[in-house]
């Protein structure tokens, strides 16, 4: 039970998945043709409704529904300018990071 409590307070925010997509990036600036899909999630953080896209490459969807998750980084260059991660936790206990690309009201 220790384990539980401690894994909870590491990972303090719920994260209510609504939209779970695989987006295809190809970056062509870079001059590389190689495309590479990553998850792209429409979830709801403290009442705030974000578009969040992942660090890993993959080309599966995740489950809809709550999961924890830690801020890692929330700079803001400007007031009107913002650059967020978080880091989400899944059942199994493993991890990715996700940036915030996007916010709507």
């Amino acid at each position: 039970m220790a384990f539980a409590q401690s894994a909870s307070a590491q990972y303090p925010v719920t994260v209510s998945v609504e939209r779970s997509r695989v987006d295809t990036q190809c970056p062509s600036a870079s001059g590389s043709s190689l495309c590479r899909p990553h998850l792209n999630l429409a979830v709801v953080i403290d009442g705030r409704h974000l578009e969040l896209e992942g660090s890993k490459v993959r080309s599966a969807i995740l489950m809809l529904g709550d999961y924890k998750a830690r801020l890692i980084t929330d700079e803001h260059s400007k007031p009107y300018l913002s650059q967020t991660v978080y880091e989400l936790q899944y059942p199994d206990g493993s991890t990715e990071k996700f940036s915030v690309i996007g916010e709507s009201k």
